[in-house]
């Protein structure tokens, strides 16, 4: 009898303990199987609106080169007229491979960690005001959703994983399900594509075959290197020269094909244009795009001011004896812009990136190593730091500053540590006349030149960085709607180009600087056609060309009228003294640009240019 009370009692014990966990697990929603019943089409609801918030993430992150959050913004230059970013069609996309301002190529390529993380982030943040869920509620269903508290993707090649822990609470007809974890699967080709963008850049960067493409174009539609019999000289309009290089970029880069099947070529002179990179495509499309609204960097040398020019030998005094004259010329070409390689596939959609092409004494720029935001160039040499040294960061005023320290020897820069305080003690690599580089967040990259072959103390100045306003004056007024300007300040250690009135803050740190401005006036602007006559002497014929005798000849240059969408109307440069106490009380930094008027014929924008080259500016702080 006690035994049968003892097995009575103990399936009781198992009945509520079986209760207790149906109970639980219906609570916390961690059923090993299934949701079922009433509450599945509510489930199964919460499963699209993660699928379609994560198909929305992947198309931002394919659109803008793997980014959707982009990196920090740098500004270009004069000598680089490129940020760190392009927008196409009102998609932000960082370069992947880029010439910053300060003339360093620099890469910044998406890993795949920080791609997930960012799609994780942006389904976090998004999935909830994304899912309706009212047709549900106006059948009598109760729900209370909560904001997700944790998404975390994983990018496959055809598929991306989602694990959401969402809490959601619904209620119907009696049935009560608390629901916290979820998982979707949404197949999608953009970790393939990723792949192919990445091949497709590794073996540009390994070929250079944009470069070559560009070489081309220089050879075909510039003038490079040739003679020419004749006694007058030859004389190109530089502006036609740059205009005639970046229509044929503009007008050949987008034929370029890589090998597959997704194009017909018309005739065996196409081939040309395909390029072989040893990349299998399944069907998708790799397409390159340039079009002329890009921002190019065109550098032509010689070049004076608006021509290019070339003087024949031959009539000049004492060699009048050989009898004719010719023209030789040599022209040397730095070209850089740039290029979005667009990946396509009709399934899943678009993966593109942007990248610089660049060309330098009419020579691709070679295998230059390039610069990874964040990120350190290790070498051997970083693996025996044997040698300790005392490092304090502050800034001008000693007061300390947190910041990342590293050591750059020659090629190798490696990774030191963090000062806390202001101060840390560790040990580096042994290096004579090295520099510690020192970066914090709004302080200006700091170094100090060491030789670590024995035991030391450094100590690294930074300079704080301000966000100053920017007002931009035309001989002291505002400018006019139709105007704008560039304004670039150059120091030591820091480079701001500026866009008036697009951009109306610069980031400034104490230091001297140059200033260099360029006024620009919009609108439909046309050059009268005129007619420019020259004059040379040239060897007389026969026997007086013999003895050395000369004659006058002159000819003229027909300039047709042209019609310009920006011209420029003025500017001038100076050197500014900028101190740290003037930075930290300034309201603003104004710019004072003097103007010539607008210009009606090729002298006249030659007369700018020539003003502008030697005007002065002024810059005041406020």
């Amino acid at each position: 009898m006690s035994n049968k009370r003892g097995q009575v009692g103990l399936f009781v014990i198992i009945a509520v303990i079986l209760v207790a966990s149906v109970a639980l697990i219906s609570y916390f929603g961690v059923l090993p199987f299934g949701v079922t019943g009433k509450i599945a089409p509510v489930e199964d609801k919460v499963l699209d609106c993660l699928a379609q918030t994560t198909k929305q993430g992947t198309e931002i992150l394919g659109e803008q080169g793997g980014y959707i959050t982009p990196p920090a913004f740098e500004p270009g230059s004069e000598y680089a007229p490129f940020t760190s970013q392009i927008n196409f069609f009102g998609s932000v996309m960082p370069y992947w491979f880029y010439l910053s301002g300060n003339g360093i190529y620099r890469e910044q390529i998406p890993t795949l960690k920080m791609m997930q993380d960012q799609l994780s982030d942006y389904v976090r943040t998004n999935a909830a005001a994304n899912c309706d869920l009212s047709t549900f509620e106006s059948q009598g269903y109760l729900i209370s959703i909560e904001e997700p508290t944790s998404i975390t993707t994983d990018i496959r090649t055809d598929k991306v994983f989602v694990d959401a822990v969402w809490p959601i609470t619904v209620e119907y007809q009696g049935a009560s399900r608390r629901i916290t974890a979820h998982s979707t699967t949404l197949t999608s080709s953009f970790g393939r594509l990723y792949d192919l963008a990445q091949d497709v850049y590794t073996r540009q960067k390994a070929t250079l075959f944009l470069e070559d493409y560009t070489i081309d174009v220089l050879t075909l539609y510039a003038p490079g290197t040739d003679v020419e019999l004749t006694c007058s000289p030859k004389i190109w309009k530089k502006s036609e020269v740059v205009g005639g290089i970046t229509q044929a970029l503009h007008d050949n880069i987008p034929t370029i094909k890589l090998e597959g099947d997704y194009y017909k070529i018309a005739d065996s002179t196409r081939n040309y244009f395909v390029k072989d990179l040893n990349i299998p495509l399944k069907g998708e499309q790799v397409n390159f795009l340039y079009d002329r609204t890009f921002p190019t960097k065109v550098e032509i040398d010689p070049s004076s001011g608006e021509f290019l020019r070339a003087d024949p030998i031959g009539n000049q005094e004492g060699i009048g004896i050989i009898g004719f004259c010719y023209v030789p010329y040599h022209f040397v070409y730095n070209v850089a812009y740039p290029v979005i390689v667009q990946v396509f596939d009709k399934d899943y959609g678009l993966f593109q990136f942007p990248i610089i092409v660049s060309v330098e004494n009419n020579a691709p720029h070679g295998a230059i190593p390039a610069e990874s935001p964040g990120e350190i160039l290790e070498s051997p040499l970083c693996q025996y730091p044997n040698q300790p040294i005392d490092i304090s960061t502050i800034d001008l005023n000693g007061r300390s500053v947190d910041a990342d320290i590293s050591l750059k020897c020659d090629n190798a820069e490696c990774h030191i540590g963090k000062t806390l305080d202001g101060e840390l003690s560790t040990n580096v690599p042994q290096c004579v006349n090295g520099y510690l580089i020192a970066r914090a967040e709004n302080y200006t990259d700091a170094k100090a030149l060491v030789s670590t072959n024995e035991a030391q103390s450094a100590q690294v100045v930074m300079k704080p960085r301000h966000t100053i306003d920017i007002v931009v004056l035309k001989d002291l007024v505002r400018l006019e709607s139709d105007e704008s300007a560039m304004i670039v300040f150059s120091s030591e250690d820091n480079a701001q180009s500026i866009f008036y009135p697009t951009q109306q803050t610069v980031e400034l740190s104490d230091g001297n600087y140059k200033v260099t401005s360029y006024l620009f006036k919009s609108g439909k602007i046309v050059l009268q056609a005129q007619n420019i006559q020259q004059c040379v002497n040239v060897p007389r014929s026969g026997v007086f060309g013999f003895l050395g005798f000369e004659r006058e000849e002159c000819y003229t240059l027909s300039q047709p009228a042209q019609e310009l969408n920006q011209i420029t109307i003025g500017g001038g440069a100076t050197e500014v003294t900028l101190e740290e106490d003037d930075l930290r009380s300034a309201s603003f930094v104004g710019v004072e640009i003097g103007s010539q008027p607008v210009p009606r014929t090729v002298l006249d924008l030659q007369d700018v240019y020539t003003s502008v080259a030697n005007s002065g500016i002024n810059v005041v702080l406020k």
